[in-house]
């Protein structure tokens, strides 16, 4: 068994720096860490600093939502046909889509990765001691709920750590030691604190889980008294709510959270019974009068599907990293997807329905926009065929809209969403052979997002042979193509295939979108950073 060996002078001094570098975008004080906790208000706001870590450019404001984790899947263009190579983005990218894991730069993402996350289980860690030892009088329902957001956002790095830097959950895997657990505490903040990060050892995937899943069943117990989600759908709110710490339930982990958070690990575990019970439970909170509503047509600029998120957090800089990423003047110098990936994977409207409005094509397609501004060379297109030039397309949802404010759903980072819930559902249909209902749910879901008919299973166009011997991999094809179509910027295609085994990924940079898998253990696990390993 190998120590973890963290650069403990790094993180002790972003353990107990000053609260500046933890909390909200709202008004902050000049507090010291040890009045933080000597008010309601000061333990809600290093609360807020979590989310505001989550945010980061190193977790879920960049690499594991937007960028890395995506071009992991293959999403992004990296082809240098006629253009010139030298940007950081294009290198990156087509180092990421290769699977080129050791290369220096693509080791230093993993390993800011692997800091943030183990840094932010400190300070969670560090915040359930510190609200033990205050002893801050304080409502029941507000200590529930502060408690259970933080074993809640632990859990949730934790299993994407893992998901990282872990195996596939297999019986014959179960007691390799891969990376630890976080749930330390400490005695003091100097020679407990260091001894403990040279302490901390890998686990067992086994015993990993069985932590992971303790902390899941804790936010969910603290949550299930107290959450005002379950209570007020008012608690959910389009607009931003400064002046009120328990409303915007769905920019944190909230029960409905907790609860797909759960399906999504039991998911993971094979344990798919419980894990529709999960997703089940979630869905029973969608419709009028409820907290969660699915879309029925796109709503203006809302490229978020701002109703249909479980989970996200507020992201103040969204515009600003959106304009550096989406918007270069070359397509090297940003992350941009292949017409032939959208032509491949998105249906199309028949023709003369153009307006978006028209309930007759996927408007998930209305999410993208050419990006006008890129010149990909002239002459050969992009993968080296023909003349012309091949467009590249972005997510709308990362342009600021005209009319967006500070306050705005616009600055939102999904990170769960309903369509994981009904795919989860959906395909536990298919691995029990129960195609019939698995197809029901996947027209229930193209009529959602208003696809015409004749794209759907069943049609003359489209016809469905559920004795076929080839069924299951047909179905199983599809939910793979649902999860490029709605997840984009949110990592959880990379996720899908891994958790599956996916022998191919779908790919901007090859004319059929196509990539076979050489070597599965290469593309799907990623080592644990060398500089933060005692051999």
């Amino acid at each position: 068994m190998k120590a973890i060996k963290y650069n403990f002078i790094l993180l002790l001094s972003i353990l107990f720096a000053s609260c500046n570098d933890w909390l909200d975008i709202t008004q902050l004080g000049n507090e010291t860490e040890k009045t933080q906790f000597t008010t309601l208000e000061g333990t809600e706001r290093v609360l807020n600093g979590f989310y505001r870590e989550m945010i980061s450019s190193n977790l879920y404001g960049a690499y594991l939502s937007q960028t890395a984790i995506e071009a992991m899947a293959n999403r992004f263009v990296y082809n240098d046909k006629g253009i010139s190579t030298s940007e950081n983005a294009a290198t990156m990218i087509e180092e990421l889509s290769n699977h080129k894991y050791t290369e220096a730069n693509i080791e230093s993402i993993f390993s800011a990765i692997w800091k943030s996350g183990y840094t932010l289980s400190f300070r969670i860690n560090n915040y359930f001691k510190s609200i033990e030892e205050m002893n801050l009088p304080m409502d029941p329902d507000k200590k529930n709920i502060l408690l259970g957001e933080a074993y809640a956002i632990r859990a949730y790095i934790h299993f994407d750590l893992f998901r990282i830097f872990g195996t596939t959950y297999e019986l014959q895997k179960l007691q390799e030691e891969r990376l630890p657990y976080n749930d330390l505490d400490f005695i003091d903040k100097t020679e407990d604190i260091v001894n403990k990060l040279y302490s901390l050892r890998e686990e067992s995937t086994e015993k990993f889980f069985k932590k992971l899943l303790r902390d899941i069943q804790t936010a969910e117990s603290l949550l299930e008294k107290s959450d005002p989600i379950l209570t007020n759908p008012g608690a959910v709110t389009e607009e931003l709510v400064i002046d009120d710490f328990y409303m915007n339930r769905n920019r944190r982990m909230n029960y409905y959270a907790v609860l797909a958070l759960k399906a999504r690990v039991l998911q993971y575990m094979g344990n798919t019974e419980e894990a529709v019970s999960a997703a089940e439970k979630v869905l029973t909170a969608v419709g009028e009068g409820k907290p969660f509503q699915w879309h029925t047509a796109l709503r203006g600029s809302d490229y978020t599907f701002f109703s249909e998120v479980i989970f996200g957090i507020h992201y103040l800089n969204m515009y600003t990293d959106g304009n550096s990423r989406y918007y270069g003047s070359k397509v090297l110098s940003g992350y941009f997807v292949s017409q032939q990936m959208l032509n491949n994977f998105m249906f199309a409207k028949p023709a003369g329905h153009d307006n978006p409005d028209v309930a007759l094509g996927d408007f998930r397609r209305e999410c993208w926009t050419e990006n006008n501004g890129t010149d990909v060379g002239t002459g050969s297109n992009i993968f080296g065929e023909g003349d012309g030039v091949t467009k590249v397309f972005i997510q709308r949802r990362f342009k600021e809209p005209a009319n967006s404010t500070t306050q705005s759903n616009a600055y939102h980072q999904p990170l769960i969403r309903l369509a994981e819930m009904f795919y989860i559902i959906a395909e536990a249909k298919v691995e029990a052979g129960l195609y019939d209902d698995a197809i029901a749910m996947f027209n229930e879901h193209l009529e959602r997002r208003t696809v015409n008919e004749i794209y759907r299973f069943g049609h003359s166009n489209n016809p469905i042979d559920t004795n076929s011997p080839e069924i299951k991999s047909v179905l199983m094809d599809f939910i793979r193509k649902e999860y490029y179509c709605e997840f984009a910027g949110e990592g959880q295609l990379f996720f899908f295939n891994k958790r599956q085994q996916q022998d191919t990924f779908r790919d901007s940079n090859t004319v059929n979108s196509i990539l076979q898998i050489q070597d599965k253990e290469k593309a799907y696990v990623i080592d644990i950073p060398t500089i933060e390993t005692n051999i």
